[in-house]
């Protein structure tokens, strides 16, 4: 082994010095590398996002962002203090909200922020602004801006549609409320022309003449309790609700409808003999059970029994066909019974339909 002299270097100290400069290089290839991705993956985000030190500082952007914003990059260099700046400011439809709300979040540094921003060239921004956070420290801000320009637009011609679709099915309701007051109208106005008749030709069936001008009037009151209820409608206002023995509205209705129907409609009651009272108005009650009746008669052309019931009824939602949404309890029911086939299928899809 020679000794080395003042001006020679060992083999093993040139091996090491060689490796410790191999090591950092790839360790540095490895960290541009690394760099690149993030930066590769910053720049393919959807969204616009800038990166702030706590005084509000621009650090980095990606591509996204200066696109939203359409910023000149060889105008980088002002860009410290980027949210600022009037090429942004300008942009927006109310610059000193914004402002503010950036006053607003350096006295609050730890909160997270959202704002939707309207510009004046019709886009729209969705802004959110996250603190960054290492060990504890915050560091600065993440702020992204995602265009919703197109949503809204989505979300506002949806609105549209409905609303348009909303003003259709009103027209309908309308229409087919003026169908259904027309069809009341006109069973009470059958009753009125037919006991005329029985007056002016002489009654075949034992009608005395006060009997029929009672019913005549009686006919006259209820198209009068339907004009009131067709007001109350187009006011809004509650109908007159009084305490009512069913058993009572229904015996004078049948004593009405049976002579009206026809000698091949026979109609029968089966009336609770302890029915309860109940609170509702009289001209709807009526017009309902004179309505089924009249359904009934027109689904049997032929003839047939025609049954009206009155009976107690202990609700319990869901259950013996009453609605989800029913209160439970005491109730009151009328059924009006017929012998035709039914309705079609199509028909009871929507007999729960208003006016339908």
């Amino acid at each position: 082994v020679t000794r080395a002299t003042a001006t020679s270097v060992p083999t093993f100290a040139c091996v090491a010095v060689f490796v410790r400069d191999e090591e950092r290089r790839i360790a540095e290839r490895a960290l541009r590398g690394s760099l690149a991705l993030q930066q590769a993956t910053f720049d393919a985000s959807g969204d616009g996002f800038l990166v702030t030190d706590a005084d509000e500082a621009a650090l980095t952007c990606n591509r996204q962002m200066m696109t939203m914003w359409r910023l000149d990059p060889l105008n980088a260099a002002s860009w410290e203090h980027m949210l600022r700046m009037p090429d942004i400011t300008s942009q927006l439809v109310d610059p000193d909200a914004f402002l503010s709300d950036l006053d607003a979040l350096r006295e609050t540094p730890d909160a997270t922020f959202f704002r939707r921003l309207e510009l004046t060239d019709g886009r729209v921004f969705e802004l959110q602004a996250t603190p960054r956070i290492a060990d504890g420290k915050n560091l600065g801000r993440v702020f992204s801006f995602r265009d919703m320009t197109e949503r809204v637009r989505a979300q506002a011609e949806l609105l549209a549609s409905r609303e348009a679709l909303l003003q259709a099915q009103k027209m309908d309701a309308v229409g087919r409320l003026a169908g259904g007051v027309a069809h009341d109208f006109n069973n009470l106005l059958t009753v009125i022309t037919s006991y005329v008749h029985f007056l002016r030709k002489g009654s075949t069936r034992g009608i005395k003449t006060e009997d029929a001008l009672d019913e005549i009037a009686s006919a006259a009151h209820r198209a009068a309790e339907l004009t009131r209820q067709l007001l109350a409608f187009s006011r809004k206002q509650v109908l007159v609700a009084r305490v009512l023995d069913l058993n009572e509205l229904v015996t004078e209705l049948v004593r009405m409808l049976r002579r009206l129907l026809g000698d091949d409609i026979e109609l029968e009651t089966h009336l609770a003999e302890d029915l309860g009272r109940v609170r509702a108005d009289r001209a709807q009650l009526d017009q309902v059970v004179m309505n089924l009746v009249v359904n009934g008669r027109d689904a049997m052309p032929n003839g047939g029994r025609l049954t009206i019931t009155t009976r107690n009824e202990d609700v319990v939602p869901g259950s013996g066909g009453a609605p989800l949404e029913a209160k439970p309890g005491a109730y009151v029911s009328v059924a009006v019974s017929d012998e035709a086939s039914g309705m079609a299928e199509a028909t009871l899809l929507r007999v729960f339909d208003p006016f339908f």
